[in-house]
């Protein structure tokens, strides 16, 4: 009896006093709910059925956008060399008189690079132009705590307190797939979420969605 009691007591203290650690919730293909401290894989999904990492943005949407920004290129460089004079045609008499000609055909030189610039070079032009907007856009948001950005993939943009229980603080989410902030409406991109301290060490937020029954969190390393 005395050993059954010291099992018994064994066993809550290794309850009590286990390190809190943040706990992942998922169904795989067949249904059936796991619980993990790793990152759960690729083709995990929610209860409804729904992809656990959240929807992939709409490709069909960015390739219009991206259609729509060739065409308005194309137009400007159309109306730009529409705009450029057509060199004047002089007399025999007038060519002796004027001896360099060769400033006058400059202007038919310049254009030759337009024209020799294909289709492609001209289409990764503007793809290397935005991943270059893209990357300018990256390197001025200044995240105070670099190693949520590594690990959870959130930027902090204000500096996070755990000196009082209620404290909170914004992060824009950079990598959706490091962590799912939002089981109801899925994590984006670009998302500002808030995150709130509970105590212990433990952050958790909505997603900005408050009527959501459940919250997502990590704990601070």
């Amino acid at each position: 009896m005395r050993t059954f009691v010291l099992i018994i007591l064994t066993i809550f203290l290794l309850i009590f006093h286990a390190p809190a650690r943040a706990y992942y919730k998922w169904y795989d293909e067949k249904g059936i709910v796991h619980y993990t401290q790793a990152d759960p894989p690729a083709d995990a999904q929610n209860e409804d059925g729904s992809s656990w990492w959240g929807t992939e943005p709409d490709q069909e949407e960015e390739k219009r956008l991206k259609k729509q920004r060739l065409q308005q290129v194309r137009l400007k460089i159309k109306n730009r060399n529409a705009r450029k004079p057509r060199p004047s045609i002089k007399s025999a008499k007038h060519i002796d008189e004027d001896v360099p000609v060769k400033a006058e055909e400059e202007p038919e030189n310049d254009s030759k690079p337009i024209e020799k610039k294909g289709f492609f070079n001209r289409l990764f032009g503007i793809f290397s132009k935005e991943e270059k907007e893209e990357k300018e856009e990256e390197e001025e948001i200044k995240c105070e705590e670099p190693w949520l950005l590594e690990v959870h993939g959130i930027c902090a943009l204000d500096e996070p307190d755990m000196k009082a229980v209620g404290n909170t603080f914004k992060a824009k989410v950079i990598d959706n797939r490091k962590c799912v902030w939002s089981s109801c409406r899925g994590t984006y991109n670009g998302d500002i979420v808030t995150f709130t301290y509970k105590g212990e060490r433990h952050w958790v937020t909505d997603g900005n969605v408050p009527e959501c029954p459940f919250y997502e969190g990590f704990y601070w390393k």
